[in-house]
């Protein structure tokens, strides 16, 4: 069964990404922003292959034959006339001045029928509009430097654990961290450098530290 909030979801953060590629005419685009926008694009495709299919039926005309035949039926037929001859007296004959028969008139009604699709459009404009909103404002945020949460008791825990001791992997991924704008985009790269360094993400102390300090990074500043 298809989410057709998700599909929202997913159809406005791949439009913000297309125009941020757009005004840097796109040049100078990261490869987490495009990992970003590969990842939504995939997830869209599997969303819309859940939207079920509808059968076209063809309209109703029962009712229009019905309509017709009332309409024969009120039409009124011309009465007929007779003239008798007096035989006494010779007269001149009078034609008869021809009935006029007045058409019936059809009233065709008209039924104002609100449409429901129409008003379904009008709410989910608004729902794009304050989601793409509530987006921006999120993507506008101003965002902590993580080594502002991960002190240096939790850096040698990390080093020793995920790293291999090896400070360059170590500042080239808090670097990367730093530069992410949300944190779908900041979850992408753990991702990422768990697949490279071959990260046990389960019941590893050292890597739920650092979910919890990069997810601590996009908590609003109080």
């Amino acid at each position: 069964m298809f989410n057709q909030n998700k599909i929202k979801s997913l159809l406005e953060k791949i439009n913000w990404l297309s125009d941020s590629f757009e005004k840097n005419n796109y040049s100078n685009i990261s490869s987490l922003e495009k990992s970003l926008l590969k990842e939504k694009v995939l997830m869209f495709f599997d969303e819309i292959e859940n939207i079920p299919t509808s059968v076209f039926k063809p309209k109703d005309t029962e009712q229009t034959i019905a309509q017709q035949e009332e309409v024969k039926k009120e039409i009124v037929a011309p009465e007929i006339v007779k003239v008798e001859e007096v035989k006494e007296k010779p007269i001149v004959e009078k034609q008869a001045e021809p009935i006029k028969i007045e058409e019936p008139i059809v009233v065709e009604k008209k039924e104002v029928a609100v449409s429901v699709q129409t008003i379904e459009t009008e709410l989910s404009k608004q729902e794009k509009f304050e989601k793409t909103l509530k987006f921006q404002k999120e993507i506008a945020m101003p965002k902590r430097d993580i080594r502002e949460i991960i002190d240096l008791n939790k850096s040698f825990i990390l080093k020793a654990e995920l790293f291999n001791q090896n400070n360059d992997l170590y500042n080239s991924f808090i670097q990367e961290i730093n530069q992410t704008r949300t944190e779908d985009s900041a979850n992408i790269v753990i991702k990422n450098w768990a697949a490279n360094l071959n990260w046990k993400t389960e019941e590893n102390k050292a890597f739920e530290l650092l979910e919890k300090a990069v997810e601590k990074r996009f908590l609003p500043l109080i």
